[in-house]
């Protein structure tokens, strides 16, 4: 599935903790409310894993810039009682957004 969204932000973490690896990126987004109940309006932010840390260095220089439209690439996966969707790719669409 893909969604065209406005890249706020990315953060990177790699470390052991308690003797387990972790190595992620997650991409913070905004995304329009829920308007079909009359209940919502207007815009909040989302985040998503997005594979290892090195993804983190193909965000940098263009979040430097402010924020930026992109398309997502997106899975939903499953531990078999969780459901959870993940980013498989990012591809920036324009010129960083305007910053609001």
């Amino acid at each position: 599935m893909e969604m065209t969204v406005t890249v706020t932000g990315a953060k990177r973490f790699k470390d052991i903790v308690e003797g387990k690896p972790y190595d992620s990126t997650t991409v913070f987004c905004i995304l329009g409310m829920d308007t079909s109940t009359g209940n919502a309006i207007g815009q909040a932010g989302a985040e998503y894993k997005w594979g290892t840390s090195d993804n983190y260095a193909l965000l940098e220089p263009l979040l430097k810039k402010g924020p930026v439209r992109a398309v997502l690439t997106l899975e939903q996966v499953t531990s078999g009682r969780v459901l959870k969707t993940i980013v498989t790719d990012v591809r920036p669409v324009t010129e960083p957004a305007a910053k609001a």
